[in-house]
């Protein structure tokens, strides 16, 4: 059969908008959390929240394999946190995650729960005679108040970059948090899946916490589901832009090329009998896919492989350019073939590929 003639849509694009619309930066995300709950609670068993926020479920297999196999995607996005609020009304930040300064002066952002509109703050460009880019924690974001009675916000409170997601074509999307919130609708595309084509091992779905910030939800989860092995959804960068004259490196990562298969990232080297086996699948399938070695970002993958005595785990994603900025482009064929490689790589997973 070959996946990569397709005619429908296999994510759906609203849960995407939706997921990728709402903001929920490191440890703060209760309204990605919400999403997820209410799209999946009627399709798993076993729904749980722990205490990290992870959102944990099992889909039951026919039972025909005791495999426990543990699909992850983590919810957050990096962004920034209200530090203080001057008495002149600007509020003072510090970052949560990786943000590219570039990316960061005068755009606009939501701040607190209660979504309070502002603007990250920046002398005007025929002003400013800097040489290099501010640091995102070094400027301020004006919510339009003159003291600070008139801000509602405290310190500790998120602050995400506010964006809509757009369609650009009939196969590129523009978007915010696409590294995350790309795991989160395969996942539950997965579900659909499933239903036209069940496993015969449990599958235990894991929407996690903290990615930004360590990968801490999913070593938690892993903790909790023991599987016997692991596959975290992530995006990744899309080097594929025209290269300068100095670059050292040809593009890797195109947008538009297939699913990407991460065999490393910046903690850990992850497992190649699993690297392999999506490989193969994909070629048996006639898929298009990529393969990166050179990733250099946190991902869930390598916490997972470290809990309890090991796991072997793998970084599935799709290439996202201009990654982690308010205005991230999407190619939705890369995002569909992802969800139909998962599927089909657990459909011949066996106990016998884990070996080493």
């Amino acid at each position: 059969m070959n996946l990569s003639s397709f005619s429908q849509p296999i994510v759906s694009r609203d849960n995407l908008a939706r997921l990728s619309d709402a903001v929920g930066v490191s440890g703060g995300e209760r309204d990605i959390r919400q999403i997820v709950l209410r799209l999946i609670k009627d399709r798993v068993s076993d729904v749980l929240v722990d205490p990290m926020g992870n959102v944990l479920a099992r889909r039951p297999g026919s039972g025909e394999s005791t495999l426990r196999v543990m699909i992850s995607a983590h919810m957050d996005e990096s962004g920034l946190m209200v530090a203080n609020v001057s008495d002149n009304g600007l509020i003072e930040t510090t970052v949560v995650g990786t943000l590219d300064p570039r990316y960061v002066p005068a755009r606009r952002v939501l701040v607190g729960p209660d979504k309070v509109p502002g603007v990250l703050l920046w002398a005007p460009i025929h002003h400013n005679r800097l040489q290099n880019i501010i640091a995102p924690e070094d400027m301020r974001i004006d919510v339009g108040a003159d003291t600070r009675g008139g801000v509602k916000a405290t310190p500790g409170d998120r602050i995400g970059f506010w964006s809509e997601y757009t369609a650009l074509t009939e196969t590129v999307v523009r978007g915010k948090a696409f590294d995350s919130r790309i795991g989160c609708a395969v996942l539950i595309a997965l579900l659909d899946l499933l239903d036209q084509a069940p496993l015969p091992f449990d599958v235990h779905l894991a929407f996690t916490t903290q990615a930004h910030i360590g990968g801490r939800g999913a070593g938690i989860a892993a903790n909790r589901i023991r599987p016997h092995a692991a596959f975290a959804l992530t995006g990744m960068v899309a080097n594929d832009l025209p290269k300068l004259p100095d670059a050292d490196r040809a593009p890797s990562i195109q947008l538009g090329n297939g699913p990407v298969i991460s065999i490393r990232d910046a903690r850990a080297v992850l497992d190649r009998q699993l690297a392999d086996h999506v490989r193969l699948t994909a070629e048996n399938v006639q898929m298009a896919y990529q393969f990166e070695a050179l990733v250099n970002q946190p991902a869930q993958a390598s916490a997972i492989s470290q809990s309890r005595s090991g796991v072997p785990s793998l970084t599935l994603g799709v290439p996202i350019r201009y990654l982690g900025s308010p205005n991230a482009l999407l190619n939705l064929t890369d995002l569909d073939q992802l969800a139909l490689l998962l599927h089909a790589t657990l459909s011949t997973l066996t106990p016998g590929i884990l070996e080493q």
